[in-house]
């Protein structure tokens, strides 16, 4: 995997049936909360997609791994291309079994970008391939959707449609989705091992020169008290496979995002954070440095 933040060299290809394997993990990868909920792609929903519409299925190669994914169809619009729809109708539930090679608009029904290599330009290489593909293909037009980020805090208050207008006026600051890469900024420059905790923007809770992540993290809770309610907590290093009860400790005060470089015990923190309901996010300490 790459060790630092800069433009790497991919390969954009149409999927392939030897390719579903590894599409079924970068889609777990990508999307671990709906992952759990069993809402991402299965094995039969790509097969369905490769059936269908072949040339619209796309995915990024890095040194022989599937590191990014796009999957399409098309549909036809007409002159009411922003109509209302819902996901599940215009994909019929993910099978794109409603493909019309006859329609108007390519529709993207997802993109996604493994965890490890984001910012590297996997996602505007795949994007850039959709648009090629669109205007190969004489359609009128690219039609996608997205998920409002951090709007299950604002439901009750506001419209999807309000929601979306408070953020780009920036009357909704949506701090938090920062607060993973800011607790492991503190974390960083403490004395390791380090463990930090930052609840919109701010430092809750640090716990530095611990003799092990364990210790650092009782220590960075302790001092974060209530305030390690719907905190995200980040540490300086890897953590040993038999330190990963640190993330039910975290998540029994009230954490709720983890972001650990990675390491040895990926797979065991994976696990424990699937139990405890947390985020985690793992990433190469180069791309965080």
């Amino acid at each position: 995997m790459p060790n630092e933040r800069k433009k790497i060299s991919i390969k954009v290809r149409e999927a392939t049936r030897k390719d579903i394997p590894g599409l079924v993990s970068l889609n777990k990868a990508a999307y671990p909360q709906l992952a759990e909920e069993n809402v991402v792609w299965g094995e039969a929903h790509l097969l369905s997609h490769q059936r269908v519409f072949p040339r619209g299925q796309l995915v990024v190669e890095y040194k022989g791994r599937i590191v990014g994914a796009a999957a399409s169809l098309i549909v036809t619009m007409g002159a009411a291309p922003l109509r209302n729809h819902t996901w599940s109708g215009i994909t019929d539930s993910g099978f794109f079994s409603n493909h019309d090679p006859n329609g108007d608009t390519l529709y993207g029904a997802d993109v996604c970008t493994h965890p490890e290599y984001r910012g590297l330009g996997v996602g505007a290489a795949l994007y850039e391939a959709r648009r090629q593909l669109c205007r190969k293909l004489n359609l009128r037009r690219i039609l996608a959707g997205g998920r409002l980020w951090n709007y299950e805090e604002y439901a009750e208050r506001f419209s999807a449609a309000e929601y979306a207008q408070r953020v780009a006026a920036g009357e909704i600051k949506e701090k938090r989705k920062r607060d993973p890469y800011f607790a492991f900024a503190c974390a960083k420059h403490a004395t390791s091992c380090a463990a930090a905790l930052a609840v919109d923007g701010e430092l809750v809770g640090l716990g530095a020169g611990r003799p092990d992540p364990g210790r650092a993290v009782e220590l960075a809770l302790r001092e974060a008290g209530v305030r390690a309610e719907g905190a995200a907590m980040a540490l300086d290093g890897p953590v040993a496979a038999g330190e990963v009860t640190l993330i039910s400790e975290a998540a029994r005060v009230g954490v709720t995002t983890v972001l650990i470089p990675t390491g040895e015990a990926d797979e065991a923190l994976a696990a424990a954070a699937r139990e405890a309901g947390v985020v985690l996010l793992i990433a190469p300490l180069g791309h965080l440095r």
